[in-house]
């Protein structure tokens, strides 16, 4: 995100993400429905992306619809949970083939979907694309081709506008390349249902608290009277990164009818990765691996997702295909790239950027 706390209005940051969350589920009259609306107008973003020659990026909503009109060949960048497009695009210009053809060579047109990433069920943030998507000429009239660079949870949006049926991504997509995405769930999408347990028992906790303290049983019982019955609204998209969640079981379908589009996977193996930068960096991506060590149970990871969750790696008897392979949605062997990264790193690790660009520019 382009911060913590979000210093302008147009700063998507944790902060405000947690605001529109937390509005979406308290909001009971018209004017909280308006600031509702505005905030949803924020976070929900098709952009167009200019690149300048000091290397800063602008990302503008004005005149998508005419852009499209005059470009063949679309790249779309779709952030994960907790992201923003903007330090995934400032590095496409250095993401470059053997031959010195970079990403912006490639493409006519970049374009970024940013989103609310936290309470909106995937799905629908994937109808919101195919929305503005329609919006801005890209729909299945549009006869181009459209590129789609998904990082993490961005793939999982991705997949649901090609492969859901009420979605029309499949006429319009050409190639989804995913990055770090937990097609089979990620380890930490069991976090909810963690911090309910924890929630409950400090709601418990609150009941035999001194009666002079008051404020804190207060905001619980404030917080259990305006929180949904499940209480865990604020985190619907990590819950449907829990392993075999219902959105992930339809997905992933063995039976179900593949998409003509090609796909794309780039996987981070952590355990090849190589620690640099000063002391403090070097502890704190150790911590972050050994955390990820702890939550893959064994498996290999890129921290938040294992690399079977990454491929999409099903089980058969004794031997091991992928729910594409099921399908008959054949990946060419090029198009599987295992790299020594980590979920935090793929669009800056130059041998993660060196298999960007051999999937993505011919």
């Amino acid at each position: 995100m382009d911060s913590v706390f979000g210093a302008q209005k147009v700063d998507r940051s944790l902060l405000k993400a947690l605001k529109f969350a937390f509005f979406k589920w308290s909001s009971k009259d018209e004017e909280d429905d308006e600031e509702l609306a505005q905030l949803e107008a924020n976070f929900f973003r098709l952009s167009r992306v200019e690149f300048q020659e000091d290397g800063s990026i602008k990302r503008k909503q004005s005149a998508l619809k005419a852009h499209v009109l005059n470009a063949q060949n679309v790249l779309l960048v779709i952030h994960g949970i907790i992201g923003d497009t903007k330090t995934i695009v400032e590095h496409l210009p250095r993401i470059v083939n053997d031959q010195g053809r970079s990403m912006t060579d490639e493409y006519d047109l970049v374009l970024s979907f940013d989103y609310e990433n936290l309470d909106t069920p995937i799905e629908q943030i994937a109808q919101k694309l195919e929305e503005a998507l329609a919006a801005a000429g890209i729909d299945a009239n549009w006869g181009q081709n459209l590129t789609i660079l998904a990082h993490s949870m961005g793939g999982l949006v991705s997949r649901c506008l090609i492969e859901r049926p009420e979605r029309a991504g499949a006429s319009f997509v050409k190639h989804l390349i995913m990055a770090g995405t937990p097609n089979q769930g990620s380890p930490f999408g069991d976090v909810p249902n963690w911090l309910h347990f924890a929630r409950t028992g400090l709601e418990i906790a609150a009941n035999f608290l001194p009666s002079n303290i008051s404020s804190f049983g207060d905001f619980f019982n404030k917080l259990r009277n305006k929180a949904p019955a499940n209480g865990m609204d604020i985190f619907n998209t990590l819950e449907q990164m829990r392993p075999n969640s219902p959105l992930l079981q339809q997905l992933n379908d063995p039976t179900a009818a593949a998409p003509n589009v090609r796909y794309s996977i780039i996987a981070g193996n952590s355990a090849d990765y190589k620690v640099d930068g000063n002391k403090f960096q070097r502890f704190a991506e150790k911590a972050q691996i050994r955390i990820g060590d702890l939550m893959n149970d064994g498996e290999d990871h890129d921290i938040a997702v294992s690399l079977e969750s990454i491929n999409n790696e099903l089980s058969v008897g004794a031997n091991t295909t992928t729910v594409w392979a099921s399908r008959g949605q054949a990946i060419a062997e090029g198009d599987m790239q295992e790299v020594a990264c980590h979920h935090l790193n793929y669009f800056i690790t130059p041998v993660s950027m060196n298999a960007i660009a051999k999937i993505a520019i011919p």
